[in-house]
């Protein structure tokens, strides 16, 4: 087994365990892997690091879940006397309700942004960059959703 093996095993089980409380990326690599961040990251990508925290938030969802009928049940006894607050939430949560407002992003050709980039003065390849990695994470939140 490669230290990178064991690396992702200890990250994986201490952050999925609910009984441990949550770090920091750099507090998990530091008092838990017991390695430096410079080598923490040549053998993970900050990539490989988010989905092993989305798959361990996962594991600790799943491993506290009998416990959420407790909750469910509070709330539910909160919203029997009346309580607005706890009501609200409940329709949240069981009828996937939101106050969210969903803006609409209109899509610009990279050449529209590279002119707007130059004419404000802006480091022209940083501002694409930083429009590509928006427009990735906006298009993985709305197919994330589009699943639910």
């Amino acid at each position: 087994m490669t230290a990178k093996d064991r690396w992702r095993i200890i990250y994986m089980e201490y952050l999925s365990n609910p009984e441990n409380p949550p770090m920091l990326r750099t507090e998990m690599i530091r008092n838990v892997l017991k390695t430096s961040k410079t080598t923490f990251y040549r053998n993970f990508t900050p990539d490989d690091a988010d989905k092993m925290d989305a798959e361990a938030l996962e594991l600790r969802r799943a491993a506290v879940a009998s416990r959420s009928v407790h909750v469910d049940e509070a709330l539910y006894k909160r919203c029997l006397v009346g309580d607005a607050q706890a009501i609200k939430l409940w329709y949240q949560r069981l009828e996937g309700w939101s106050e969210r407002q969903v803006v609409a992003v209109q899509d610009v050709s990279e050449d529209d942004l590279r002119r707007h980039a130059q004419a404000k003065g802006y480091d022209v390849e940083r501002y694409l960059e930083t429009y590509r990695r928006a427009k990735h994470q906006l298009s993985t939140r709305q197919g994330a959703g589009k699943a639910n």
